[in-house]
């Protein structure tokens, strides 16, 4: 004999299984978005570091891009977060060569040219150093907000722009 309808017969183990089954995958889910949320994170804080770095070497290459190179010798690197690095004086009548400053304040988070605030940086970045080669300028900078595989302090190094002439 054939029945027409058929029945689904619920039982407290059936309902515990599927409850389980829909809880096993709710905690996965949230799992999976936990994880996306985490890397976007991250992601996040390397795109501010980096957005950052490149718009504070950009800013110091277009007032490099106004200063004359002469030797290694002649640009005084008075630390590590600053260095002298000359300039044609505007005034007088013969032009003659002015050295000014370009530092990195870190305690009050502050580029200065010649002693003025040219740029103001977030708490993303800890420090910018300076290393002044024969021919060219490298800038590292570093945070702290990052860390690498190691567990040491991002750094981004990039040479700053230095179409300069020589002068005597």
């Amino acid at each position: 004999m054939i029945r027409g309808d058929t029945t689904v017969d619920l039982t407290i183990g059936g309902m515990i299984a599927g409850l389980v089954v829909v809880t096993i995958l709710f905690g996965m889910m949230g799992l999976i978005f936990n994880e996306t949320f985490t890397v976007l994170q991250s992601n996040q804080k390397y795109l501010n570091f980096f957005t950052e770095a490149q718009m504070i070497s950009n800013t110091l290459n277009q007032l490099l891009s106004q200063s004359v190179w002469t030797t290694k010798d002649k640009i005084y690197d008075n630390t590590t977060n600053g260095f002298k690095i000359g300039y044609f004086d505007p005034t007088g009548g013969m032009p003659k060569v002015q050295y000014l400053t370009l530092e990195y304040d870190s305690s009050s988070r502050e580029i200065r040219f010649n002693g003025k605030k040219i740029l103001g940086l977030s708490n993303m970045i800890s420090n910018i150093k300076f290393e002044v080669n024969d021919t060219y300028i490298l800038m590292t900078i570093e945070t702290d907000k990052i860390k690498d595989s190691q567990g040491k302090n991002a750094k981004y190094t990039v040479p700053l722009l230095t179409i300069l002439t020589e002068s005597s």
